[in-house]
């Protein structure tokens, strides 16, 4: 289980990577669809590749389960990538982050009630610290950073949920197939449902700008590592708690923007982060006996 959990949170450091990239990839002049979407299409050719070489058992599934991985693909992927940047457009970062992290709340519901997972109080504890953390962490308690609109509350609240859909979804198809099979079919058809809702034109004339190459394949590749740790991570520990350990993720993204792009970290966002670290920590006590 520890190795269940340091893959969780390895992945939740490297989701927390992607804004450095992806700053860069928008100051070069892509926009954030194309972007989303040349990430999620070139990180599956690197992973479909890649299997097709070295694991091409993998890619194999039941035809009768063909129908689910494409839910799967657009309720996890494409709809949570919609979701979440429609949240951004409306409100900010900060607001859109907060209703993102409600994700891990759904989690521990949905896992209640399909795997029968136990909603302990070290476990709601924990998912505190880490609320409150990332409230910390993203500037929350400045007033500028905080707008919600009816509107925003809904696709951001839809972000989270299905952001969990992740998390929940993948520990179903782990219990028939390997993780690397619940990846590939899960980005597979979330890149597909993203590509058919860009214009081809648009995706193609951002391919002909060299200068876009080298970020674009960097967040693809980091895209689909994290991917792979995180849904290996989450065959091996219960979903409730690797779905706050994750919560590293806007951790990680503000050191990496103070450290690489010289971002703004303040004491009370350093306090917030050792907060989720603990709140990462204590989601990995064990269950006690008739708790």
């Amino acid at each position: 289980m520890a190795a269940g959990y340091l893959a969780v949170a390895l992945a939740g450091i490297m989701w927390g990577s992607l804004g450095v990239w992806a700053k860069m990839l928008f100051a070069l002049g892509l926009a954030p669809g194309p972007a989303v979407t040349l990430r999620a299409v070139i990180g599956f050719i690197f992973l479909a590749a890649a299997l097709g070489i070295a694991r091409p058992q993998a890619l194999k599934a039941d035809r009768s389960d063909l129908p689910f991985f494409a839910f799967f693909g657009f309720g996890a992927v494409t709809a949570f990538y919609l979701l979440y940047f429609t949240t951004i457009s409306l409100t900010t970062i900060g607001t859109a982050a907060i209703l993102l992290y409600t994700a891990p709340a759904f989690v521990n519901i949905l896992a209640r009630l399909l795997f029968n997972e136990p909603l302990t109080p070290a476990k709601l504890a924990a998912l505190g610290l880490s609320w409150t953390g990332i409230f910390l962490v993203i500037g929350a308690y400045q007033p500028a950073a905080l707008q919600v609109t009816p509107l925003a509350a809904l696709t951001g609240l839809g972000s989270g949920f299905t952001y969990a859909l992740y998390t929940v979804l993948s520990k179903r198809l782990l219990r028939t197939y390997s993780h690397w099979t619940v990846l590939f079919y899960g980005l597979g058809f979330g890149a597909l449902f993203l590509a058919v809702l860009q214009a081809p034109a648009v995706l193609a004339s951002n391919l002909g700008i060299p200068a876009l190459w080298p970020p674009l394949l960097i967040v693809s590749l980091v895209t689909v590592a994290a991917y792979a740790f995180y849904t290996w991570g989450i065959s091996r520990v219960p979903v409730g708690r690797a779905s706050i350990v994750a919560m590293v993720e806007p951790v990680a993204a503000g050191l990496l923007g103070f450290i690489v792009l010289g971002e703004q970290f303040e004491l009370p966002q350093l306090i917030g982060a050792v907060l989720v670290l603990g709140g990462a920590v204590l989601a990995q006590r064990p269950d006690q006996p008739g708790r």
